[in-house]
């Protein structure tokens, strides 16, 4: 745990000396900032009223209890609503702002590779700590034995997976998690792209908290352990994904947790799909 803290201290150092050398080179970049807090604001906002599976449901459910062939997929046409619209707003409105900002989507961890920028070292006496592909599959190793320790829980079993009739054939299981584990790209994109890369040069390694506060805030309803957890979880991704240059970890350690969440509740209920049956019957 010490080496851990040690190794996050190097990095904020880091962070922060790289930030104020590009403040000095981008003066009036606080109302940068201040368009991406904004926006951010907006999109959460949209995503809470308006990206719910109870919206659909409410506009289409009637249509669909009517139509003996999409009606027994209501929960599924409702979920897909849900993971679409979050997807869209998370990811396509944050791309639309940083065009018009005349900024690469490279600059906001959609770049390749896990390394600090060249210029990172350039006010800094020591060279940064590395972050490579390794930390985060060393972080997923550690995470994924917790995920099956509290796969145990009653609570756990009830909350997962979301789309309660993924047990129900090949196709329900399937399709809900590739929708679901897509909007693991979205989501980190938001947070840990535009969020914190928008707000590093502006508060150094402040913005890791800055993001951390929505972000805990986006887990509301889930397991309290969860709920807790997405605090640390968040200042250690924000961390690694300023770090690193990229989010490409971070998706790639929010996947494989959220995979090994659904599949510990089903293989806890014995309600894994039947391979041999690929529709529902």
């Amino acid at each position: 745990m010490r080496r851990l803290v040690d190794f996050i201290k190097a990095l904020s150092a880091t962070i922060d000396s790289e930030a104020a050398n590009e403040r000095s080179l981008h003066p009036g970049d606080d109302r940068r900032a201040t368009q991406i807090l904004l926006v951010a604001s907006v999109v959460l906002t949209l995503v809470l009223c308006f990206c719910q599976p109870h919206t659909f449901l409410s506009l289409f459910g009637a249509a669909l209890s009517r139509s003996p062939h999409f009606g027994r997929y209501s929960q599924l046409c409702s979920l897909s609503y849900w993971c679409m619209t979050r997807t869209l707003l998370l990811a396509l409105v944050p791309i639309v702002h940083i065009r018009l900002l005349g900024e690469h989507l490279s600059d906001y961890g959609l770049g390749k590779g896990f390394s600090f920028a060249a210029s990172a070292s350039a006010g800094v006496a020591e060279s940064p700590p590395r972050v490579s592909l390794r930390t985060y599959l060393a972080l997923l190793l550690v995470m994924l034995p917790l995920v099956v320790a509290m796969s145990f829980s009653s609570s756990f079993q009830r909350a997962y997976p979301f789309y309660r009739q993924a047990s129900r054939s090949l196709f329900d299981f399937v399709t809900w998690e590739l929708e679901y584990l897509s909007t693991f790209c979205a989501l980190e994109f938001f947070f840990r792209g535009y969020l914190l890369f928008g707000l590093r040069r502006a508060f150094g390694s402040q913005a890791i908290f800055v993001a951390v506060l929505p972000y805990c805030m986006f887990h509301a309803g889930k397991p309290p352990a969860e709920a807790l957890a997405s605090i640390i979880a968040g200042i250690v991704l924000g961390t690694l994904a300023l770090a690193s240059r990229t989010i490409w970890g971070g998706v790639l350690l929010h996947v494989g947790v959220a995979f090994t969440m659904d599949l510990s509740a089903l293989l806890q209920r014995h309600a894994m799909p039947d391979i041999s049956r690929i529709f529902p019957t």
